[in-house]
């Protein structure tokens, strides 16, 4: 039985979208490119389905395939979402699509002896690398004796955002991937003949990395995600930074310093502090119950002294 190699990137992809579901919604108005009215608020009952199939291949065995995502969300109407992430510019991806989503649309399926009816999900890609022969959307025209059938497979390029893109557009999810923009900058960075010769293209993504850390923060202040999506996030950051970056320790530090563990006049602490300048105090407040309330879903058996100290640590981390 064979299986899709997995990366570590598709890993932090379905991290994002089974733990930060109005993030991931935020991402689907983006990529299907929702009308006002049609665009989901967040809020919307997100359903995580099973993301495996089985494709019988001519030698009689089974190949085990597994989708990135594969979510149901019951909005103004319900719909199914199958997306990809795809980390290799190649042609395979367009015959794997159609290939996941047939058998998705046969697991969707109605039956009777007289009629089979297949219901094909809303399919989308999100590119991390790209080239220019990376498409803007798929077609896929499906001939059959009763008629052709043509459905549209949209895609996002995470080289087509800037940082301001990102945070105009509220795409928290592309944040963990940014990083690809650099990827030319991290590979000379990783060969010892060309490490520490583009210092202005250090500089750039020292910049954007304040940003967009500057840009979680003031959203957890004002309520546009919570602590847990923002901790997430961040999590992610780490996660495709350690495996892109992995020789490159110049850029590794540069983004570890800002998102990890040193605190800045920009970050949280600076904003707390603001707060209270202000007389807004209750704000701060509201924030440790909300971190507490998270932690205390996330870990039941801790004690009230425990959740305590780990609020304070957050905070001060963060």
């Amino acid at each position: 039985m064979g299986n899709v190699d997995n990366t570590p990137y598709d890993d932090v992809f379905r991290t994002l979208v089974n733990d930060l579901p109005r993030v991931t919604l935020k991402l689907i108005n983006e990529m299907f490119s929702l009308s006002l009215s049609e665009k989901y608020s967040g809020n919307e009952k997100v359903e995580q389905l099973l993301n495996e199939s089985f494709l019988e291949q001519q030698d009689g065995e089974q190949n085990k395939r597994i989708t990135d995502t594969r979510i149901r969300v019951y909005g103004h109407d319900i719909k199914q979402y199958h997306i990809e992430c795809q980390s290799i510019p190649d042609g395979s991806i367009t015959v794997r699509m159609f290939e996941y989503d047939s058998q998705i649309a046969l697991q969707e399926s109605t039956r009777s002896t007289q009629q089979l009816v297949v219901n094909y999900p809303n399919s989308g890609i999100l590119f991390l690398r790209w080239t220019d022969e990376t498409p803007d959307s798929i077609l896929v025209t499906i001939n059959t004796p009763g008629g052709t059938v043509s459905y549209s497979i949209p895609s996002l390029k995470i080289g087509d955002y800037t940082v301001e893109d990102v945070i105009k557009k509220e795409l928290y999810f592309l944040i963990p991937f940014y990083l690809f923009n650099y990827e030319k900058l991290i590979k000379r960075e990783s060969n010892t003949k060309t490490r520490g010769k583009n210092k202005a293209g250090l500089e750039n993504i020292k910049r954007d990395y304040i940003r967009i850390k500057e840009y979680l923060v003031e959203s957890c202040y004002n309520g546009l995600i919570d602590e847990y999506e923002m901790l997430t996030i961040r999590d992610m950051v780490k996660k495709v930074l350690n495996n892109l970056s992995k020789k490159a320790e110049s850029v590794k530090k540069e983004v570890t310093d800002i998102m990890g563990g040193k605190i800045l006049e920009y970050e949280a602490k600076t904003i707390l502090n603001k707060g209270k300048a202000e007389g807004k105090a209750e704000e701060h407040d509201s924030m440790k119950k909300n971190i507490r309330h998270n932690l205390r879903k996330m870990h039941a058996d801790w004690d009230d002294a425990r959740l305590d100290l780990e609020v304070e640590n957050l905070i001060k981390a963060f």
